[in-house]
């Protein structure tokens, strides 16, 4: 395996678009890459310029994974704008997939993008939309992509709802959004949502389509579970009758540590209450998922989740 490295020893690179124009000179693929960011470092964002762009790169068959250095959230690199109409990663190439990554104060404006373009994975990120704006965690570009086990804050103090935390994305699972105006959104036929939590959502789920599949979600104080065929549907009743899913999801109080912290507390109704789902063998903090898993990017664990986000969270 090809591995560059940003900012730590070995063969460093000042920037991750040093290290992207790497893989991209590269030419196509022969094998998978990586590039490692520095456990704890926070990379900003200039004014209209992407942390990075990775149009060029030609990884074919293979893959090239961003990440961080660890699986422990306390050691996540910190990925950030305070810039209008900024995207922080611009992928728009097939084989780009992102992992162990904090998103923070994306914007204190319009426009903002933490991913964009995604045709691949995002796993196991969290990100904080302190946002005044319309603002998108991860928006997908046209073709099939997968969120799974991401935490999505996205809304400031007691501010309206601005940002919708995925846009365009195929496969949406184990994940736990709060104060969005949509959990995800999915304009194409074919997605798949499960064991995800949408809490003090406007919609948990915006465009359903034909031949889709969603089930084992909690829509908690979401003002419309979903919206289909143009039509809003505040109760689950009606969300089911109109869409044909969800049969097994419930619309109870996720029992969440805190308003920012998305860990479950003990007594939580989604705990033990997902599916199995193919991908989804390790939670949000690298916790062994359970049989069945808790709904939700966090899996449970008895006398843990108490301490969870001051030895987890970043400040």
């Amino acid at each position: 395996m090809i591995s560059k490295t940003v900012g730590a020893s070995g063969k460093d690179f000042t920037t991750i678009q040093a290290a992207v124009d790497y893989f991209i000179g590269l030419g196509a693929f022969t094998q998978d890459g990586e590039i490692i960011l520095t456990g704890g470092e926070t990379f900003t964002a200039a004014a209209n310029t992407p942390l990075a762009n990775f149009v060029g790169l030609n990884a074919g068959a293979f893959a090239l994974t961003v990440r961080g250095e660890t699986a422990a959230r306390t050691g996540w690199p910190i990925l950030t704008s305070t810039n209008d109409g900024a995207q922080l990663i611009a992928v728009n190439v097939d084989g780009v997939s992102f992992k162990w990554l904090y998103v923070d104060k994306l914007s204190s404006g319009n426009g903002n993008t933490g991913i964009r373009q995604l045709k691949a994975t995002v796993d196991t990120c969290d990100f904080r939309m302190v946002s005044g704006g319309n603002e998108t965690a991860v928006d997908n570009q046209g073709s099939a992509a997968t969120v799974r086990n991401c935490f999505a804050y996205l809304k400031t103090g007691t501010g309206a709802k601005f940002a919708t935390a995925f846009v365009n994305i195929k496969n949406c699972v184990g994940n736990t959004v709060r104060d969005a105006v949509s959990g995800v959104t999915n304009s194409d036929a074919g997605y798949f949502v499960k064991n995800c939590i949408f809490h003090t959502c406007t919609r948990g789920i915006n465009d359903a389509g034909s031949a889709s599949v969603s089930d084992f979600n909690d829509f908690f104080s979401c003002t419309n579970v979903g919206k289909t065929g143009g039509v809003d549907y505040p109760t689950m009743a009606g969300w089911r009758t109109a869409s044909g899913q969800d049969a097994s999801s419930i619309v109870t109080d996720p029992i969440l540590v805190s308003a920012t912290d998305l860990h479950l507390s003990s007594g939580s109704p989604c705990v033990a209450a997902g599916v199995a789902v193919s991908g989804l063998s390790l939670d949000i903090d690298g916790d062994t998922r359970g049989t069945p898993p808790c709904i939700g990017a966090d899996e449970f664990v008895a006398n843990r989740n108490a301490n969870a986000f001051r030895r987890r969270s970043r400040p």
